[in-house]
């Protein structure tokens, strides 16, 4: 099975025939971890070692499994599983991923367990999500808390993807089942792989538009997305209400309607939660700019400055446009062509100290 799948809709479990096919193939999982050809494999790699490396023990099983792309995760499972209760006992004070980055290492009961979820793979393509479902559970169903505590153990912590998982309910709720959990978790690979959210951004657009269906987001839906999230993390930044409007009015391509289309939610969407993982740069910037000269060639004249800072003011309201076309005109010298460089990098070298939000925005 290859992880990048030619197409979004392939990353979807067959719900009920792949958890059949699932259940079927867990009852027998204690008893493929006694296998012999299982056992003997595990033998082969360890030979005189009692515990493998992490990335030595990816490199030999990526040799054997060299289609499996997320054969990593499935290791990572287990040494977190076996480590688990010792991190607790001994370790209490130390946080469980800075002693797992210390102590990242493979013994045959992971190997085992690894290579039995393996074989599995082959008959249900689900099955190790299908199978970390079962592990983490209650009552058929997985908290978020549980599912945040996943992604945190498998590095992968960008807010998108906890703002998403009500939109994996079939409910809305932040529980999720067997399937539903498969399909997020599969969707969350693939974005964290490929760097690629646009899916996952459009399963929170329809999920916000399930109600209306207009093709169009509202503020107060937005609102009360944003309302439902929470993070004990005390690095990542706050966000109020204040900042989700102003940057709604920045994306907001007509200013008569009171909503955004799925273009423009995308925008703002992935805009704000750069803005939450603390990778906002001059990202703001470069929109505004690309507003005004797409191509990046063109020696703006002052009236372009002033309409792009015109922009920028709807978020960072503190910029001085006077003062600061004043000093693009000085910089550019415009009465000397031969002096003329990129528009694009005297603006934002003179705007560096600029674009910051403001604390009373937050």
């Amino acid at each position: 099975m290859s992880f990048f799948w030619s197409n979004p809709q392939d990353m979807f479990c067959k719900c009920c025939a792949s958890l059949k096919r699932f259940e079927a193939c867990y009852k027998q999982m204690e008893h493929m971890k006694n296998n012999e050809i299982i056992i003997r494999e595990v033998d082969q790699v360890f030979q005189s070692n009692s515990k493998f490396d992490f990335f030595q023990f990816l490199s030999i099983i990526n040799r054997r499994y060299q289609r499996h792309e997320y054969i990593k995760y499935i290791i990572k499972y287990f040494i977190i599983s076996v480590n688990k209760k010792e991190t607790s006992q001994n370790h209490p004070n130390q946080e469980f991923c800075q002693f797992l980055e210390n102590n990242l290492l493979v013994d045959k009961e992971t190997a085992i367990s690894t290579l039995s979820v393996l074989k599995f793979e082959s008959i249900s393509t689900d099955f190790f999500f299908h199978f970390v479902f079962k592990q983490e559970s209650s009552n058929n169903l997985i908290k978020e808390e549980q599912i945040k505590q996943l992604l945190h153990n498998f590095g992968m912590t960008n807010i998108e993807y906890i703002l998403a998982i009500p939109s994996f309910s079939f409910t809305s709720s932040n529980y999720l089942s067997n399937c539903e959990f498969t399909n997020f978790f599969k969707m969350i690979l693939f974005c964290h792989q490929t760097n690629d959210c646009s899916e996952l951004i459009h399963k929170v657009f329809e999920y916000l538009d399930e109600d209306e269906k207009l093709g169009e987001i509202t503020i107060e839906k937005i609102n009360t997305l944003f309302s439902k999230f929470s993070c004990d993390d005390s690095t990542t930044p706050k966000i109020s209400n204040n900042l989700i409007k102003k940057l709604f009015i920045f994306f907001q391509k007509d200013k008569n309607k009171s909503s955004l289309n799925e273009q423009e939610f995308t925008e703002f969407f992935s805009i704000l939660c750069k803005y939450l993982n603390g990778s906002l740069n001059n990202d703001l910037y470069d929109i505004a700019y690309t507003r005004k000269d797409s191509s990046f060639d063109h020696i703006l004249n002052p009236i372009e400055v002033e309409k792009i800072l015109e922009d920028l003011k709807i978020v960072y309201f503190q910029i001085d446009a006077q003062k600061i076309i004043a000093e693009y005109e000085s910089r550019l010298n415009f009465k000397n062509a031969e002096n003329h460089t990129n528009s694009y990098f005297v603006l934002q070298n003179i705007l560096e100290n600029e674009l910051k939000f403001d604390e009373s925005l937050i």
